[in-house]
């Protein structure tokens, strides 16, 4: 079950100024979206969303996302067991890029987009 929850960021439109801005990982742990989503969906599900973050810290955030915990060790979402995972990612990429940011790396997680503009 996806919560859809968008945040739109002026600040990231083409006017900011910023010239970095990288895609993150965020766990949204204690937040009243993911009490919510914690009622309503799977038991001991996390709740995930992707964000974009510039140089000088303005974000634009994704869609959420549900996926399942790890027992122990990382709890990093899997896209295998968080089936909106990849389309929450996409969602994001795409506002950055219309946005007027354009991809120039990418780091050790599929995530860890590096834009530049």
């Amino acid at each position: 079950m996806a919560v859809q929850h968008e945040a739109r960021c002026p600040e990231i439109g083409p006017k900011s100024g910023q010239r970095q801005l990288r895609i993150v990982l965020e766990p949204l742990h204690g937040s009243l979206l993911k009490n919510i989503v914690n009622i309503l969906g799977p038991a001991g599900a996390g709740t995930w969303r992707f964000v974009a973050i510039t140089e000088a810290g303005d974000r634009l955030e994704g869609p959420t996302f549900v996926s399942p915990r790890n027992i122990g060790g990382d709890q990093t979402p899997d896209p295998k067991w968080a089936p909106d995972m990849h389309a929450a990612l996409v969602d994001l990429q795409r506002q950055v890029e219309r946005a007027g940011w354009r991809k120039v790396g990418e780091g050790t997680k599929f995530w860890n987009c590096t834009y530049s503009r």
